[in-house]
Order: C-alpha cells, then structure tokens, then sequence
C-alpha cells in the first residue's frame, strides 16, 4: 500500500459535496490516498476499521463466507464505500479485497464520525451500505 495526495474525485463526490466549509476542510487536510494491489484486503469483517474508504479507481469485491468458502457478494467501483457499514454497526462486518488495482482515500476514524454524524453526508452514503449488512446477517444463520 502506498500513499499519494488528495484526488479530486473525494470532494465531488454525491456524498460530500455538501459538506459544511469547516468539515470540507478537514476533510481535504486529512484524507490520504492509499493504492492497493490485486488480493490486498482493504477491510475485514472482523475488525472495526480505523478509517472510511472511498474508492476513487480500481474494483473491489465485498465477500461473505458460506460453509467455509469466501464468496463474492458485490464487486464495489468507483463511488463506492468500504467500512462504512462497519462504522454504522459499531462493529466489522465487511470482508472486501482487492479485484485490481485499487486507488481509496482514506478517511481517520474520528473524521469518519463526524461524516456520519452529518445529515447530508447520511441522506447521501448511508443508504447505500445494505450488501454488506445482509451478508454479515446471512453468515450468522
């Protein structure tokens, strides 16, 4: 994984578009572009992660375990959140890796908190987060 400045493509992004000016700020102070490489996890399910990921260029695959194999329950692009279903949860529940390479900013937790916290940030990201809620569910039964 390796570090690179800030991509235009986290502020145009729908769900932070928004913003207020203070938080856009932050955001464009704190957000650190991270490259993964093909089969590289940028989440797992059983940890609550220490930053929201957006994923700017490349795919990733959400996964869920059934009778002990790994399968892919939704390929993620562009646009697309990693964590945050586990920040709603308070707890890990996505599984994802890299499908090529992938190019993600990174958001701190306590950053990522007060994204979540933030009614217009909600409206737009938060609904969006139902796969990988449905396959932490569906690995308990």
């Amino acid at each position: 994984m390796t570090q690179a400045k800030i991509h235009p493509f986290v502020i145009s992004h729908p769900a932070l578009a928004d913003l207020t000016a203070p938080l856009a700020e932050r955001l464009q102070s704190q957000v650190i572009l991270r490259r993964y490489e093909v089969g590289q996890s940028l989440c797992l399910d059983q940890q609550l992660p220490s930053e929201l990921l957006l994923i700017v260029e490349g795919s990733a695959r959400l996964m869920a375990r059934d009778q002990g194999r790994l399968l892919t329950v939704e390929k993620l692009g562009p646009g697309s959140w990693v964590g945050l279903a586990s920040f709603l949860r308070a707890g890990g529940c996505e599984e994802v890796s890299a499908a090529e390479p992938v190019l993600a900013a990174a958001i701190p937790d306590v950053l990522a908190l007060e994204l979540i916290a933030d009614s217009s940030f909600y409206r737009e990201a938060c609904g969006n987060v139902l796969a990988a809620e449905l396959a932490a569910l569906l690995q308990c039964l």
